[in-house]
């Protein structure tokens, strides 16, 4: 597989849309010199990406804008936030945008899901999406309501934190707010 060429790796994802729209975007990406695109597409495939599938281009061209520098610097970040090595690969491989996201909003979030919500790190690591979402917008308001709630007997606490979070916005104001009219 490691012998495989760039060109060979990419054409394999060219039938992909989200291929068609990566190179549209970054074009200047695919203008780098060869050696450095083959160290990038060996850095994804070590971290559990292989190049068939449809995350690989969306990984060169994530570690391609962050660079190695930042990179590192994420690694570090979410090692001093309770995660792993493992948590963190886990992270990179269901969604690569999180690299991209600030440093300091990386930290407000992971504060708000472990130290304010109790949720375990490695459970972030698992679902990434929640990373993706307003802290001031959806997550700490959301988590307010729920526990309004429970502070008023109206709601069991059956659901976890992170699951209520994941709700789309209808699903949470029928189940959360409307219900209690």
């Amino acid at each position: 597989m490691a012998a495989m060429s760039l060109q060979e790796r990419a054409m394999t994802e060219w039938e992909n849309n989200r291929t068609n729209m990566v190179v549209l975007k970054f074009l200047s990406f695919l203008l780098q010199k060869p050696e450095y695109l083959k160290a990038l597409a060996d850095r994804i495939e070590i971290m559990g990406i292989p190049h068939y599938s449809g995350m690989f281009l969306w990984g060169l061209s994530t570690l391609w804008m962050v660079g190695k520098a930042r990179f590192c610097a994420k690694v570090e970040l979410m090692k001093s936030l309770g995660w792993s090595k493992v948590d963190f690969l886990t992270a990179f491989r269901t969604n690569l945008i999180f690299l991209t996201v600030f440093e300091e909003k990386l930290r407000e979030k992971m504060n708000f899901f472990v130290k304010i919500a109790s949720c375990k790190p490695s459970k972030r690591a698992q679902k990434p999406t929640l990373r993706m979402y307003s802290l001031e917008k959806r997550l700490l308001p959301w988590y307010h309501v729920v526990q309004i709630l429970k502070l008023k007997g109206l709601y069991n606490g059956k659901s976890r934190v992170w699951s209520v979070m994941y709700r789309f916005e209808k699903r949470f104001m029928e189940d959360f707010i409307l219900c209690h009219r």
